[in-house]
């Protein structure tokens, strides 16, 4: 699960390189051992494409949870609105439910 310390971690370093960071609205959730309901995370992956000023999306982690989050994404919404994916590990079901429906 990512700690508070992650997240500090995390931003501080990529704000070294002179970007900016915004942190998902449900970042920090928890459920059972996932990073908090499905659609909150959606929700926020959404948001995040739809925002025209995030140039570029990090997760922070990976984990087989990205799978259950991909019936909730606006395909239509992601394909308006293309930018850089990245992350790890099972994060690929993301990349590749996004490549394939947009």
């Amino acid at each position: 699960m990512v700690q508070v310390q992650d997240v500090v971690d995390a931003q501080n370093r990529i704000e070294s390189l002179g970007l900016k960071v915004r942190l998902g609205l449900h970042l920090l959730d928890r459920r059972g051992y996932f990073a908090g309901k499905d659609l909150d995370r959606a929700s926020d992956l959404n948001q995040q494409f739809s925002d025209k000023s995030i140039a570029g999306i990090i997760a922070l982690r990976g984990g087989w949870g990205s799978a259950r989050i991909l019936e909730y994404l606006d395909y239509d919404l992601i394909r308006d609105n293309p930018k850089i994916l990245l992350g790890f590990s099972d994060i690929t079901a993301l990349h590749l439910a996004i490549y394939s429906r947009t």
